[in-house]
């Protein structure tokens, strides 16, 4: 779930280096995640997003044009479920519900963008150790966040693709 609780703000990514540099000081070398230039204009670009996010009602503003069953319906047909018929009245609205209380609704949408991004997941997994069994669970067809690169490490070897062991579609 690591890789989830920073899909929507990626300010982690410019804590990336400090890490590095603690890493070359125990005398571990890793890879430079970007160049320094790059990093700041992403840090740049962040600091926006904070400006942005951080105005309560644009957000309202946004959940008032987006919140709508017909943006929803579309959004989860054609970016999350596979299969379009599971995709019902009943789910639409449950959805909707979450905007129902439009402050929280809010408030939770500028957390998402603006809050800190929690601490990196590299030193939990370094404590895991070598041997340490990691279930990976990915779907085959999954619209959200495609298995696309196989260099990815799933369990300590480099280009291991899991195999499902049991089809279905959400």
């Amino acid at each position: 779930m690591m890789n989830c609780g920073v899909g929507m703000n990626n300010k982690n990514a410019l804590k990336v280096e400090a890490w590095r540099a603690e890493q070359a000081a125990k005398g571990v070398e890793v890879e430079r995640a970007a160049p320094g230039w790059q990093l700041a204009i992403f840090g740049a670009v962040l600091s926006l997003v904070d400006l942005i996010f951080n105005q309560r009602w644009l957000l309202a503003a946004i959940l008032d044009r987006f919140a709508t069953a017909e943006t929803v319906r579309g959004a989860l047909e054609g970016s999350v479920y596979v299969n379009s018929e599971r995709v019902d009245d009943e789910l639409v609205q449950d959805y909707l519900s979450l905007a129902r209380d439009k402050a929280a609704a809010v408030e939770v949408l500028r957390q998402i963008y603006t809050n800190d991004g929690g601490p990196l997941p590299f030193p939990a997994a370094d404590a895991l150790g070598d041997d340490f069994p990691i279930l990976a669970v990915w779907g085959d067809q999954d619209k959200l966040a495609p298995m696309t690169d196989q260099s990815t490490s799933v369990s300590g070897r480099r280009g291991c693709r899991p195999r499902a062991s049991r089809r279905s579609s959400p």
